[in-house]
C-alpha cells in the first residue's frame, strides 16, 4: 500500500541519517574510514523504469499502473525493503563496534573527546577496528593512517 511505502522510506531515511551520524563522529574523532553505502537519491528521476514498455501486455500494463510509484532512486517496494534491512545491519554492527571499544579501551582513552580527535589512534583501538574490519568486510572500515591524523594534543 502507498502508506506502507511511506512509513518504510522515512524509517529509511532515519536510519540514514542515524548512519550518517555514526560514520561521522567515528570518522571524525575515532580517525575511522568507511565506503559510502548507496542510498537512493531523491534527484533521480522519479518513476525511471516503473512505466510498462510500449510492448508490454494489457496486464502487465495493468499491474504497473497499480503499483505505487517511487520517487528518486527506488526501484519497488523489495528495493526499499533490502535497503531498511542492510541499514539496521550496519547500524546495528556500528554499535556494538562503539560499544566493544567502550568495554575494551583504557578509560583514559575515553575520558577526552578532544585528546582523542587530536591524536593518532590508540593501538587498542586498531586492534579493535581490525577485528571488526575482518567480522564485517562488506562495511569497509579502517583506520586512517597516523600520517593522515592530526599530530598534537
Amino acid at each position: 500500500s502507498d502508506e506502507l511505502l511511506r512509513l518504510m522510506r522515512s524509517t529509511n531515511d532515519e536510519l540514514y541519517r542515524a548512519h550518517g551520524l555514526i560514520c561521522g563522529e567515528l570518522e571524525d574523532i575515532w580517525h575511522m574510514h568507511f565506503e559510502p553505502f548507496f542510498y537512493p537519491s531523491e534527484d533521480s528521476p522519479a518513476d525511471e523504469g516503473m512505466q510498462p514498455p510500449p510492448s508490454a501486455s494489457e496486464d502487465e500494463a495493468a499491474v504497473a499502473e497499480q503499483t505505487p510509484q517511487l520517487s528518486g532512486g527506488w526501484l519497488d517496494l523489495g528495493d526499499v525493503i533490502l535497503t531498511s534491512r542492510l541499514l539496521i545491519r550496519y547500524v546495528a554492527e556500528l554499535v556494538a563496534l562503539v560499544s566493544m571499544a567502550v568495554q575494551q579501551l583504557p578509560e583514559e582513552v575515553l575520558a577526552q573527546r578532544a585528546q582523542l580527535r587530536a591524536t593518532p589512534p590508540h593501538p587498542a583501538l586498531r586492534a579493535i577496528v581490525a577485528a571488526f574490519s575482518a567480522r564485517v568486510p562488506w562495511i569497509g572500515a579502517d583506520l586512517k593512517d597516523d600520517a593522515d591524523c592530526p599530530q598534537g594534543g
